[in-house]
């Protein structure tokens, strides 16, 4: 096995180590954000974290994933960033995702889930509202709703998730 200063059996360095020139005496610790895989290397750097993975810790042989609801564009990365407002992400991603018109971000940012019936939001950043009685959503019954719109005068709806009707004879709206 590996001796106290990182080198492996016949002067090889062990995984999560590196020499820097060859032919040097001792082996040296790949820093944060980088690793060596292999045992033996003769690699006179670690390699980069690329995006979407880091490792936080020294001498490691591996890079971890950036969990779901994280991100991370850099390569050589000590950790993940959270997902801004309106985003979400899967894991191992370089980049955050915005949800389209109509949903929202999850709680954990790791998937975008659509408005409630009667509910809708036309921009990622906003919060399902409610849309109120007198106007209906563009998915009426369906979830999903990305706007919402007043009755045009003359018509009525009781419910947002009801389409407008034609007021009965002798009622009116002029709203």
């Amino acid at each position: 096995g590996p001796g106290p200063d990182g080198e492996a059996a016949g002067g090889k360095c062990a995984a999560g180590k590196h020499q820097v020139s060859e032919g040097q005496g001792a082996c040296v610790d790949c820093d944060a954000g980088r690793f060596e895989e292999q045992a033996g290397s003769a690699a006179a750097s670690c390699g980069l974290c690329p995006a979407g993975r880091f490792q936080a810790a020294k001498s490691q042989a591996f890079c971890r994933s950036c969990p779901a609801g994280k991100h991370q564009h850099a390569a050589g990365a000590t950790s993940c960033l959270d997902c801004g407002a309106g985003n979400y992400s899967g894991a191992e991603a370089a980049h955050c995702s915005a949800c389209g018109a109509g949903t929202v971000p999850g709680p954990a940012r790791t998937k975008c889930i659509g408005c409630e019936p009667g509910y809708f939001s036309n921009r990622s950043t906003s919060p399902c509202g409610v849309c109120q009685a007198g106007s209906v959503t563009d998915t009426l019954e369906k979830s999903g709703g990305s706007s919402c719109t007043k009755c045009e005068s003359g018509r009525y709806s009781a419910t947002s998730t009801s389409a407008c009707a034609g007021c009965p004879v002798g009622r009116f709206s002029n709203s």
